[in-house]
């Protein structure tokens, strides 16, 4: 069973915590994934993936595809830990940090951070084998944050952790 979940902070105090969102798009790559001939012969861990947040709340569908409305600031830090396994369950944790203020610059009178994104490089021509493959970078996972919207203390440090596992029962 894959479960997930995201985590905001605003230095090291917990702003609050909630549930992944895989999106079509991401569970079709990781089908792929699974099914490939030759999946030994792809290096996944060289494929860029960033967070980003944005200003949307139109929840997420099927079609969902990309952020509604994405603010353009890249995190200034961005690192994964790999795939670690505690009992039946392996997981792995991506993170970012954007510095003090720097999101608040892009956020109007009335505007919060209402959306997050989880972007791959996923392949986006699964062919037979992997072969002639090309590595965009698109949405994996988006975060509705609704209750949990929030305008930055511009004085403080925004980290986000996202961590996806899969429970072997």
């Amino acid at each position: 069973m894959m479960y997930g979940k995201v985590i905001v902070k605003q230095d090291d105090e917990m702003l609050f915590e909630c549930k992944n969102d895989i999106l079509t798009n991401g569970y079709r790559w990781l089908c792929s994934m699974w099914l490939c001939e030759s999946i030994g012969s792809v290096n996944i861990g060289s494929k860029l993936f960033t967070i980003r947040t944005g200003k949307g709340n139109v929840p997420n569908n099927h079609s969902t595809t990309t952020l509604e409305t994405p603010i353009t600031i890249a995190p200034s830090t961005a690192f994964g830990t790999g795939i670690v396994r505690i009992g039946n369950r392996c997981e792995t944790k991506f993170m970012a940090s954007w510095p003090s203020g720097i999101l608040n610059t892009q956020l109007g009178e009335l505007e919060k951070i209402e959306e997050l994104g989880l972007y791959f490089g996923m392949c986006n021509n699964q062919t037979a084998r992997w072969t002639n493959a090309t590595w965009g970078q698109d949405v994996f996972s988006r975060v509705v944050l609704e209750d949990n919207a929030f305008v930055p203390d511009p004085t403080r440090l925004v980290i986000v952790e996202w961590i996806i596992g899969v429970d072997f029962v």
